[in-house]
């Protein structure tokens, strides 16, 4: 994917997705450490690291939006 497809949103609006039960499939790319560390994880969210990103990506459906998230 091009930076120039990657449209960046905020906490807000992902909360409203989901509230609004919009379809998005959501990856946690938090590195080990924060992940772990993190008390704050979204319900659902597939996990993924730099090393499996390609992999899991694969997987996702291309016709679903897909947010990534990071700290």
């Amino acid at each position: 994917m091009k930076p120039e497809n990657v449209e960046r949103i905020t906490c807000d609006t992902l909360a409203s997705l989901i509230e609004k039960a919009t379809p998005v499939q959501i990856v946690d790319i938090r590195n080990d450490k924060d992940y772990g560390s993190s008390d704050k994880k979204i319900p659902g969210a597939q996990r993924a690291t730099f090393d499996n990103l390609d992999e899991v990506m694969e997987k996702l459906d291309k016709e679903i939006e897909v947010v990534t998230y990071c700290t």
